[in-house]
């Protein structure tokens, strides 16, 4: 008999239900090999042989208990497979179903698509329509304003039309200040205000070169105060370190012709346009004065002096007439070292023709200080002769070298 055999026939009979009694004989061998021990004691091999016994006993048991619920698992399967079958061809129905109805979903979608983009070309050559004809309401309003010389309406669209990228605005802009030989300068000096508000010198520059060559070709423009407010605005610009570009000729063209007719109608005691200039720029004459009233000194012994004096009374404010007349003594100083009592006595009628209207004009108290020290430059030539002395002077002939020069010519 094998060990197992015997084992297993053991189990059987020591857990067996059965009332019966049954002795077996076993060698002290048999139970060392059963309980694979070199134990001695019968007493102790068989208790050992006992337990052993026990836990085979136990391990058989669990294993049958797991046989047969594996056995009952497999049939609750077999049982629950043609509901679990069902249930699966009825997901696989909705699934096809849920499907089929978004594909037909799409396709309305696709459908409605299709008709939206034809429903669009119509209504976008609408808007644009609209775009165009809000343009041209913007246009006309810019201009209008250009004419009417509202700077901050003319801006305002001006700006939206900007927005709205309108093409060849600037063109556009200077086209309608030339459309009317009438009105062209006016405007064009409406035109040159907006330009000073543009937010960049791009812009600024843009409106400049257009405008430029229709002043060069208009003597109506070229040889008046305008132009000299245009060069004096491209200055600000082209003048400026940081500035980069080719355009310093544009300045000098403007600058240069109008100065020299500037120069041409004070000799000539023609005063309108430079005291119009004077008085509709005061900031813009301050930056030129001195040069206007310069003489150089080749011509300065041929000029009529007795008209040339009277220049600086004719400008609109106290302080121009005070730089003017300062400006004609500088030059007499530097002219008339010898011959110079004739001239003094003259500019000192001037000057106190100026005094006299700063007195009627209170605001200006502030110049009286300019006025004092006009007054005492009068010693320079002779300390021993001052302004009070010139101003009684009665002197009704030119010098010498005047006269002589007017009979040269």
């Amino acid at each position: 008999m094998t060990r197992a055999g015997l084992l297993l026939g053991l189990v059987l009979v020591l857990f067996a239900h059965s009332t019966t009694s049954c002795q077996l004989e076993l060698t002290q061998a048999m139970l060392q090999r059963l309980t694979k021990t070199n134990e001695q004691d019968c007493a102790k091999l068989w208790s050992n042989l006992r337990e052993h016994l026990y836990r085979t006993h136990q391990n058989l048991t669990s294993c049958r208990q797991r046989e047969e619920t594996s056995k009952e698992a497999e049939t609750a399967g077999a049982s629950c497979q043609p509901q679990l079958d069902d249930a699966m061809r009825r997901a696989n129905e909705t699934h096809r179903q849920i499907t089929a109805k978004k594909e037909s979903q799409v396709w309305l979608i696709k459908l409605e698509g299709m008709k939206s983009k034809s429903a669009v070309r119509p209504l976008r050559a609408s808007i644009q329509n609209i775009t165009a004809e809000r343009k041209g309401l913007y246009q006309s309003l810019l201009l209008l304003y250009i004419d009417a010389g509202n700077v901050r309406r003319t801006l305002s669209y001006y700006h939206r039309l900007r927005a709205l990228k309108e093409p060849n605005l600037h063109a556009t802009m200077v086209r309608f200040t030339y459309s009317s030989a009438r009105h062209e300068t006016r405007r064009l000096e409406n035109l040159l205000t907006v330009t000073r508000h543009l937010p960049t010198d791009t812009e600024k520059m843009a409106l400049y070169r257009l405008v430029h060559p229709e002043i060069v070709k208009r003597k109506t423009q070229s040889l008046r105060y305008v132009a000299m407010v245009a060069a004096l605005d491209l200055a600000a610009i082209v003048l400026s370190p940081k500035y980069r570009g080719q355009d310093r000729q544009l300045y000098q063209t403007l600058f240069e012709g109008v100065m020299k007719q500037f120069k041409r109608d004070m000799l000539a005691g023609n005063y309108r346009d430079i005291i119009d200039f004077a008085t509709n720029y005061p900031t813009y004459f301050d930056q030129v004065e001195a040069r206007i009233a310069f003489i150089g000194p080749k011509i300065w012994p041929r000029i009529n002096y007795d008209q040339y004096v009277t220049y600086a009374n004719r400008l609109p404010q106290a302080k121009q007439r005070l730089q003017a007349l300062r400006q004609m003594l500088l030059q007499i100083r530097r002219n008339n070292k010898q011959n110079f009592a004739y001239h003094l006595a003259k500019l000192a009628k001037q000057v106190d023709i100026c005094e006299t209207f700063m007195k009627g004009r209170h605001g200006e108290l502030k110049d009286r200080d300019d006025l004092v020290q006009l007054k005492l430059q009068f010693a320079e030539l002779d300390p021993s002769k001052n302004y009070e002395h010139y101003l009684k002077l009665q002197v009704t002939r030119p010098p010498v070298s005047r006269r002589r020069s007017r009979g040269r010519r």
